[in-house]
């Protein structure tokens, strides 16, 4: 009788073709590649569509309707709109609809004018760079182009839908539509703006803006050092970057609150010139801001943003309620509920290096904290910890 009744149902949901129990190995095409795709049961339309494009990487954010998946039946495709069709060495297909996404709007573009005056007078092709890297980081659907002042669509907006096969400077899709004289013609565009890339990058270098080298060097910060890789061509301003990264120091350290010092004749100075930096070169970081005390601090979040439910809570749980909400809202500093004191969150802390004053949400592990004070507000936060218990 079970077994009846399971055919039953089976033969209920292949009619209403909502879902089929099956596992098949079908081959799918894209262009002019070809994949074997194993389906596992129980399988829908939607889950065969999303599992089809997983299998070439294509994006999820598509717009509906911009691509559909098609079956071949008796040498002819068509549009798969019944599980029935999937058999056991199925051809399928993706199919585009969409062409170069026309009807999709597009954002207003980003300039120069959102970099830094600093980042502005970098060399050309680094600064094209830097606007593009920005407008993805803003989520922007593309950019102006510094050099040229020509639109430039990018990532963010091109994985809205297909290849459009018109050679996008920042195609996700790795070209897949262009016609391949096309592609080899666009590769060969690419050689080009790389050899005028390299001739830039050694005028740069002559100016000092830029050098082409790989070197090693060793990074010192207080009582840490590492070593540094650094590869060409790098700038200034890149090397300050991986200086950081090194340690994991934040990018929102306000401008000037630290320098990048270098070893010349057993003497530090400030890194001013990339010809300083050579192999097995001594590095430091050094901090200039003390305290952030010039930093204004905004107003704090207290105990009133919370829910009347939440301000229930047992004391030591309604800190951390207030605390993580401040970090939520974006909050420099918030009220204890318990003291009253005026606490800073890592939101404002990360402004600045590490005080040394043992501040209770030091991003930086109590770096600049002497190792006398550091055990002991360690030994204040077990005692926390325990009454938290």
């Amino acid at each position: 009788e079970d077994e009846n009744e399971a055919d039953a149902d089976a033969a209920d949901a292949s009619k209403n073709d909502s879902c089929v129990a099956r596992n098949v190995d079908v081959t799918l095409q894209y262009k002019c590649k070809t994949l074997p795709l194993h389906l596992s049961d129980p399988m829908t339309l939607e889950t065969v569509k999303e599992a089809a494009s997983q299998a070439f990487g294509l994006p999820k954010t598509w717009v509906q309707g911009s691509w559909c998946l098609e079956v071949e039946v008796n040498g002819a495709w068509k549009e798969l709109t019944s599980l029935e069709e999937v058999r056991g060495a199925a051809n399928l297909r993706i199919t585009e609809i969409l062409n170069a996404g026309s009807d999709i709007p597009l954002g207003d573009p980003l300039t120069v004018e959102a970099l830094s005056e600093e980042e502005r007078k970098l060399a050309p092709y680094i600064l094209r760079g830097k606007v593009a890297r920005k407008a993805v980081d803003l989520g922007k659907d593309c950019y102006k182009d510094p050099a040229s002042g020509e639109i430039i669509k990018t990532s963010v907006y091109l994985e809205k839908r297909p290849c459009c096969g018109e050679k996008c400077r920042h195609c996700p899709y790795n070209y897949v539509n262009v016609p391949k004289e096309d592609s080899s013609s666009d590769e060969d565009e690419e050689d080009e703006d790389e050899n005028e890339a390299d001739a830039d990058a050694a005028d740069a270098s002559k100016n000092d803006s830029c050098v082409a080298r790989n070197v090693d060097v060793t990074l010192q910060y207080k009582c840490k050092t590492l070593p540094l890789h650094l590869s060409d061509p790098m700038t200034l301003e890149t090397v300050k970057e991986a200086a950081s990264q090194a340690f994991g120091l934040p990018k929102t350290w306000v401008q000037g609150s630290w320098c990048l010092e270098v070893e010349v004749n057993g003497a530090w100075k400030e890194l001013t010139s990339l010809e300083e930096v050579r192999g097995a070169a001594n590095l430091r970081i050094t901090e200039i801001l003390n305290a952030g005390s010039d930093i204004p601090l905004g107003d704090p979040l207290t105990v009133e943003a919370l829910s009347e439910e939440e301000r229930k809570l047992a004391p030591y749980i309604l800190r951390g309620k207030v605390a993580r909400k401040a970090v939520d809202l974006g909050k420099d500093c918030y009220k204890d509920p318990a003291s009253g004191e005026i606490i800073k969150t890592s939101v404002y802390l990360e402004k600045r290096p590490c005080c040394g004053e043992k501040c209770r949400h030091c991003p930086y592990n109590y770096v600049n904290v002497p190792k006398e004070d550091s055990s002991s507000d360690e030994d204040e936060e077990d005692e926390d910890e325990n009454e938290a218990d």
